[in-house]
């Protein structure tokens, strides 16, 4: 009884995922935002919902632990690397949309890539 519980939580889970991707480009053209607040507001709730699943699960922390010691990748070099994606959309938003940069998202954009600066010349 329990395997098909599971089975069904999961095909359960699988519904969802697929419904929320499939509907998500009907959200972002209803939100008329730019795609840097689009892009901070997609971060920001997936790590909300993300995060009390990979702190909880004793399995994940161990796994996290194992690939940064793998790799040589420490949080502080992967969370700084997830700053380059604002500033990716920014430039992609740009070429592709043709959607003008403001002069706060370049001030924004010259912050980012001058801390990434600094702290890969620290490292």
């Amino acid at each position: 009884m329990r395997s098909s519980l599971s089975l069904s939580f999961s095909y359960l889970l699988l519904f969802f995922g697929v419904f929320a991707l499939s509907t998500s480009a009907i959200f972002v053209k209803l939100a008329d935002a730019p795609a840097t607040v689009s892009a901070f507001y997609r971060m920001l709730f997936a790590t909300i919902v993300l995060l009390p699943f990979l702190l909880l699960s004793v399995k994940s922390r161990q796994e996290l632990t194992r690939l940064t010691k793998k790799w040589g990748l420490g949080l502080s070099i992967i969370s700084m690397g997830i700053l380059g994606e604002v500033v990716g959309t920014c430039f992609l938003a740009y070429i592709i949309l043709n959607e003008v940069i403001s002069f706060k998202q370049g001030v924004g954009i010259f912050l980012i890539l001058s801390g990434l600066a600094i702290f890969m010349v620290k490292q």
